[in-house]
This record gives structure tokens, sequence and C-alpha cells, in this order.
């Protein structure tokens, strides 16, 4: 039996436009032959990116061209972002479906499989300690070039799971791509769009949409010692977990101005944004902080819930499938 509910539009009146930051430049971008095993027809990329701030890094692209596409989807996971949305439980049904409904589809890995379990990897890594709206620099700007090299006339959309989605709230919040964007959709968060709130773990628990549990605000220190520490260091060896750990507020103005919802963030956005979350969600941060932000956002925004969906949505095939519906129907 399908758990999926639909999809609900929300309206918001328009605000002002904000300063968006610099993106940055692709330096190469070379054909490379794609890991063994997972799907096949593909062809893989190595992008270079040069972003301010940040050290250069190379990310990798798995694509499946469609002949004749009505569009393309880019699709991304959580956590470091290092590995391919196919991996999951049942991405691959994502994907094909996807396929089979006309859309070229993109996933994209800042790591694994296509580099040493060993090799440093993440796309909130290697920043020179200037946090975390500089690393998501990377994913924007590698965004914009698939925009203008690989679907240049169609429609382009995007998804991420996780800290995956936040990669495209900082792109919208501060670099401006819903310009190359014609829908976005964020699962599973973005768990973060508070960091202060994610760090601090100082706020009072509310009822979350579809898990109607109560929780706060919280990141949990494993997920702030791997995928919001590496963002600051070396400034600071461990920059959120210390705070959790101690319940401190002393980090907190850095972190506000460094987060997707910070003051100044662009909230409203040429496009709509959609936010799907899941039912059996155990991380403790997901729907409430995905709410705040999709609470600020003054443009449409769509809302879902998969009941039976774990905090990686495409765990479930219910969650896969609704991902897929939800991009066909919106990515015009």
């Amino acid at each position: 039996m399908k758990t999926i509910l639909a999809l609900a539009f929300f309206f918001a009146t328009p605000a002002f436009l904000h300063a968006q930051n610099q993106l940055g430049v692709v330096e190469s971008d070379a054909t490379i032959d794609c890991p063994t095993g997972g799907l096949s027809g593909a062809e893989c990329r190595a992008i270079t990116v040069s972003c301010p701030k940040v050290q250069d890094y190379t990310a990798y692209l798995k694509a499946f061209t469609h002949s004749s596409p009505v569009g393309m989807v880019m699709l991304g996971t959580g956590g470091l972002g290092n590995a391919l949305y196919e991996s999951t439980t049942y991405g691959s049904v994502t994907v094909d479906e996807l396929y089979s409904a006309g859309y070229s589809v993109v996933e994209i890995s800042f790591g694994a499989p296509f580099v040493s379990p060993d090799q440093v990897q993440g796309w909130q890594v290697e920043t020179n300690g200037a946090g975390m709206t500089a690393a998501a620099c990377r994913y924007s700007t590698i965004a914009n070039w698939i925009k203008s090299n690989l679907t240049p006339s169609k429609p382009f959309c995007a998804t991420g799971n996780s800290a995956g989605s936040a990669d495209i709230a900082y792109g919208l919040a501060h670099y401006g791509i819903d310009r190359i964007l014609n829908f976005a959709l964020l699962t599973s968060g973005p768990p973060f769009s508070r960091l202060d709130w994610a760090c601090d773990a100082l706020q009072p628990s509310t009822v979350e949409y579809c898990t109607n549990l109560k929780r706060g605000m919280e990141v949990g220190i494993p997920n702030a010692v791997d995928f919001i520490d590496p963002a600051y260091q070396p400034t600071y060896a461990a920059a959120c977990s210390t705070e959790e750990e101690n319940h401190s507020t002393e980090l907190d103005p850095m972190f506000l101005a460094d987060s997707i919802s910070a003051p100044g963030a662009s909230t409203h956005y040429s496009i709509t944004v959609g936010f799907l979350y899941g039912g059996k969600d155990s991380s403790g941060t997901a729907p409430n902080q995905g709410e705040y932000y999709r609470s600020t956002i003054t443009s449409p925004t769509l809302r879902g819930c998969v009941a039976d969906a774990p905090h990686i949505i495409t765990d479930s095939l219910d969650g896969a499938e609704a991902v897929a519906k939800a991009l066909i129907e919106n990515c015009k």
C-alpha cells in the first residue's frame, strides 16, 4: 500500500532581492571512466572547481543523457555528499523513473566511488576555515556549469537529501541558483538551516511535521563532528560539536551569519521549492530545521510526507517513487 501524501502548495508575499555571493569557476572538465558496478550506460566526468576563500576541489558527475530529453535533473546525497544517488537502497528507482519520463539525469559526488576511501572527501572539507557558505559555492558553481554546458535550452532541476538539500538551499539563499533551476526538491532537510541552533542545542522541542515527534533543532554531536566541524578547520578544531557538547552560544554569531537562513539571505525565489520528509526520520533535526527554512521563503513552496520513509528518503521504495513523481510533475 502506498504511503505517499500529496504535496501541498504554500504561498507567501514577495520580498526584496538580496545581494548574492560570488560563484566560482570550473577550472577543468575531464571525461573519465565510470566506477565499476552500479547503473550502466552513463558518462562520467571529473569537474575541478575554484571558489573564493576555499581550496580548489574536484567533484564527479555520472550523467545518463537521454536522446531527446525533456529536461535534466541533478541528484545529490547527504552527509559529505560523497556517494552516488543510486547507491541508496532505491535510488536507482528514482534514476530509472526520471529517465523513463524523458529526463537526462546527472548524479554528483564529492568523492566516492570515484576516489579511494582513505582520501579526504566531501563538499564541506578543505575550506581554509571559511565555513559552510563558502564551501557551498562548489555545488552552486558546478550546477551553473551543468546548466550552461549540459542542458542550456531545457529545464534543469535538482534534488538532494539531508546535507545534500543544504547544498541546494545554500545555493538558493546565497548564490542565486534559482536563476538556473526550474524546480528544487529538498528532501529530509536542510538539517542545519540555522547553524547556531544546530550547534548550541538550546532550542525547545516542538512537534515535527511528518514524524509527529517532539524534537529540537540540534544536529547531534556525531553529525556535527562529521558534517559541520570540517568547514571551520583549521581555525576551530571542533566548532559545532564543542558548542553542542557544552550547550554554549560562544560561536553563535559566526554560525548565524554562516547559515542558510542568515540575516540578509535571499528568501524569495523565481521557482517553486519543494520539501519532502520521511515519517520514520530518526535524525532528530531535519524536519524542524527544514520547516524553519521553508517558513522563511516568501515565494511558493510545496510540502509532502512519506510515512514509511526514513531519513534517507530513497531507502524507502515509496520515498524513491515520491521523489521521482515530484520532479516529473514540477520540472517544467
